[in-house]
């Protein structure tokens, strides 16, 4: 340090002097995948310095796998930019390239050589659309796209990807692997949308053609409207669905059912005979149920009726377990039912230092436990203690419904009867909620 006028100055001192030095061989060289020759190719790199000075110049070379000369050298070439692109005219074949470069720095000497790195170059194929031709209309609600394909090199053709674009916006990908030539798409189109369909094919090295576009229309004619009758069944805890289907053209081949109990649809059941009756024990028992039943004919197309039926909550409502295939094995609580229904999630107080009140940590975990007591009549066939025997050792998920229109999925547990000397049992039941999802 020194003093000047009273002044003091400070001044560090290093030890270390760097020294300009060769770069090391440039690393991270590509490209690595299939790359198309149709207007060039081009390299990169990673100057890779030891003294940190930026890339000055290099020198590149490239051949194709087997040559045992390379082909092209550029020689020293003055330049900060880590690229290269080999011209389209020198890249004349399919094959695979082999390539290194070296680089300078601000010292003398170049790099060494880098690792060969090598890619293959081919170029893409092409395809067109056959089916559907241009502005068809498609009579059905399925579209069947098909094509050829073709390749400068015959490269086979590996995969496939579709991009179907509605008249509602609705955007569907479709993706597949293989050789064919056609695919159903699938998806349904409304009657009168206006479809998009864009294709793109990839060759065997990774390569995919420009895409294709095809615009078509979808117009089709719809099966009857099916005749829907539901029914409530107070004595089963069921709602029986009748179905009748109109002659007419086309006709349907099959019937899908969907219930609504509140803002999403549940399947009921799919492949339903034209002309029938099925019973769905899921329906509500207390409440307005929805049913949608959907014609379907072997174009396909669809036509749908909606039905609603309201259970009251009063009068022959009742309290119902079931379970078994399709729940259709049930027990009625119709005397005196008492519910009892907690719920909990999970949390934990915890107390910090400073603090006089806890905070509390909430976890995800949530418990929903429907407890039942009620009154049974010895005549009553649907809530016998043999009934409730039948029910508890049936696997689960069993379903709760109750007159204020809940329905719970759960396990079943704690199922228990007293008998009397009277004309009255008691019967008690435990069921806790567990993950499940109707019409699934």
């Amino acid at each position: 340090a020194a003093l000047v006028s009273g002044l003091s100055s400070a001044r560090a001192w290093s030890n270390t002097v760097q020294l300009q030095a060769a770069p090391l061989a440039p690393t991270n060289l590509g490209p690595r995948q299939t790359a198309d020759r149709t207007y060039g190719v081009p390299l990169s790199w990673d100057h890779n310095p030891v003294d940190t000075t930026s890339q000055t110049a290099y020198d590149l070379r490239w051949r194709y796998r087997g040559e045992s000369m390379w082909q092209t050298q550029t020689g020293k070439v003055d330049s900060t930019f880590q690229g290269f692109t080999i011209p389209s005219d020198q890249l004349t074949k399919d094959g695979t390239i082999e390539w290194q470069v070296r680089t300078w720095g601000a010292h003398a000497d170049g790099s060494p050589y880098s690792n060969v790195s090598s890619f293959y170059v081919t170029r893409p194929p092409s395809a067109t659309i056959t089916s559907p031709t241009a502005n068809q209309v498609i009579d059905s609600s399925r579209i069947r796209l098909a094509w050829t394909y073709h390749h400068p090199s015959s490269s086979p053709q590996y995969g496939w990807r579709i991009k179907v674009v509605g008249s509602d916006s609705i955007t569907s990908t479709h993706t597949g692997t293989g050789s064919n030539r056609s695919v159903l798409l699938g998806r349904h189109f409304k009657n009168g949308e206006t479809v998009q369909i864009t294709l793109e094919l990839r060759e065997a090295n990774g390569l995919w053609s420009p895409p294709v576009s095809v615009q078509a229309g979808v117009v089709y004619a719809t099966p009857p409207e099916p005749q829907v009758l539901v029914t409530w069944q107070p004595a089963t805890g069921a709602h029986e669905v009748q179905i009748i289907n109109p002659p007419g053209a086309p006709s349907a081949v099959s019937n899908r059912v969907e219930r609504n109990v509140g803002t999403s649809w549940e399947v009921v059941a799919q492949d339903v005979s034209p002309s029938s009756t099925l019973l769905d024990y899921e329906g509500l028992v207390g409440g307005t149920t929805t049913y949608r039943v959907i014609a379907v004919s072997d174009l396909p197309s669809e036509s749908s009726s909606t039905v609603q039926v309201t259970v009251p909550e009063s009068g022959e409502a009742s309290v119902w377990i079931n379970g078994g295939p399709g729940f259709a094995q049930g027990v009625r609580f119709a005397w005196n039912p008492a519910i009892q229904v907690s719920v909990n999630r999970s949390r934990e107080l915890y107390y910090f230092d400073g603090q006089a009140l806890p905070v509390e940590i909430t976890g995800t975990e949530i418990s929903r436990v429907v407890n039942i007591n009620a009154s049974a009549l010895h005549q009553d066939p649907n809530h016998t203690p043999g009934r409730l025997d039948q029910i508890s050792v049936l696997p689960g998920p069993h379903l709760y419904r109750d007159p204020g229109g809940r329905r719970i999925y759960g396990s079943l547990s704690g199922a228990s009867w007293g008998h009397s000397p009277a004309l009255v049992d008691t019967i008690a039941v435990t069921l806790t909620e567990t993950q499940y999802q109707p019409g699934a």
